[in-house]
């Protein structure tokens, strides 16, 4: 199958080194997950890479132009505390690269910009000049009539915020050219299994009755070594739309308290929203001569067909557990083509029957399927505080900037 590219613009002044090689960070997150299963590469296309040096008795950006052209599908505009060198035609490189952008995009309607800027405050004085900054406001104002411009705080957050929406923008890409429109009685169905999934979510997300209902992403790594350095271990990061995609199955580890289960009954959420059916079973609600039952029974109280179900999410599995073992295996032999996801609880062993496990045999335990093994790990900080921001929007402990440090 042939592999379409996509190349990616990236313009922007001279202080954002650091955002411009996340972007190639995270280009190849995405080429080794979602690339993968829908059959699609990112390219970059950046001045410091891709022209060479030659005197023409041109400017700059002329012959960055030149070289570049205007074969790519996607922009990515970033600005920090820079507004940049100015062009004969525009304020800056960064501005004229923008405006060829947004005239193509307006004569054949088939480029996506995105443009972030860097709310971050300056570590010191020195870093900022007033006359950039005006410039940089003027240029806000500008794009406001627009549309949306994104705005980050920081490297961090910057390659947070970047990984989501390209990976939204890509999926909603292949989903666009490849959905059918649903009928009014599908709608209907669609809109009453998502206030169930999500009433399941929020309830999930609710250790105590007077909580505020948070959900921040989770890190989910293919390795359990964790740095001493949080932000490190995205290098090793599986994004949640990765695992919606794929037709692998999944082990996926976590110490308790870390969210397993909201975990679960997020992804039966993602994937309904995607237009498939998955079904959430929790391993302490389940006995093992019945386990092929529980599926049936949860896909019969939501009013659906059993051949609709894409995955099975089996929830507080315990690993030292050979009844936890004797469940999945039956789970797997009663569904033998379908996608599961194992949610497994480490070092749990305060809830395992020692003498029924005793009287199950190894033979009774084997599975027949392979499992891509991946773990949670601990929230780098940038998601520490925005779940503390979030929790004081809604309980107002104190002033934002207090509680944040």
């Amino acid at each position: 199958m042939e592999i379409k590219l996509f190349k990616v613009f990236i313009a922007s002044p001279s202080d954002t080194s650091k955002e411009r090689d996340l972007c190639e960070k995270i280009f190849d997150e995405i080429n080794s997950g979602l690339g993968s299963i829908y059959n699609f590469r990112i390219e970059s296309l950046k001045w410091e890479n891709d022209v060479r040096p030659t005197i023409k008795n041109k400017d700059v950006q002329s012959i960055i132009f030149d070289q570049i052209g205007n074969d790519f599908e996607v922009f990515i505009g970033i600005m920090n505390k820079k507004f940049g060198s100015p062009t004969p035609r525009a304020g800056s490189g960064t501005e004229e690269e923008f405006n060829e952008a947004f005239k193509r995009f307006q004569e054949k309607n088939g480029l996506e910009i995105i443009f972030y800027f860097n709310d971050e405050p300056p570590k010191s004085m020195s870093e900022i000049k007033a006359s950039e900054l005006l410039k940089i406001e003027e240029f806000r104002k500008k794009l406001q009539p627009l549309g949306i411009y994104g705005i980050y705080n920081g490297t961090s957050d910057f390659e947070e915020k970047l990984r989501k929406h390209l990976t939204k923008y890509f999926i909603e890409e292949f989903k666009r050219k490849n959905s059918t429109p649903l009928n009014a009685q599908q709608l209907i169905n669609k809109e009453a299994l998502r206030k169930i999934f999500k009433k399941k979510l929020n309830d999930s997300l609710k250790s105590f009755d007077d909580q505020p209902q948070i959900w921040i992403e989770p890190v989910i790594s293919r390795t359990n070594e964790i740095s001493q350095n949080p932000d490190e271990n995205f290098s090793q990061r599986v994004l949640i739309e990765e695992i919606l995609l794929s037709d692998k199955s999944y082990f996926i580890n976590a110490p308790t308290q870390f969210g397993l289960s909201t975990l679960g009954h997020h992804l039966v959420y993602e994937a309904w929203e995607n237009d498939e059916l998955w079904i959430y079973l929790d391993n302490s609600s389940t006995k093992p001569h019945t386990i092929h039952n529980a599926v049936k029974n949860e896909v019969n109280s939501l009013d659906q067909k059993i051949e609709d179900v894409k995955c099975i999410i089996f929830d507080s599995f315990l690993s030292r557990d050979k009844v936890s073992h004797k469940k999945l295996k039956n789970l797997i032999d009663a569904n033998p083509n379908l996608k599961i996801i194992v949610l497994n609880t480490v070092n749990e062993d305060l809830y395992i029957d020692k003498k029924e496990n005793e009287n199950i045999s190894d033979n009774e335990i084997k599975v027949d399927k392979e499992f891509v093994f991946l773990h949670l790990i601990a929230l780098p900080r940038n998601q520490i505080r925005s779940i503390v921001k979030q929790y004081n929007s809604v309980k107002n402990i104190g002033e934002e900037n207090t509680v944040l440090t």
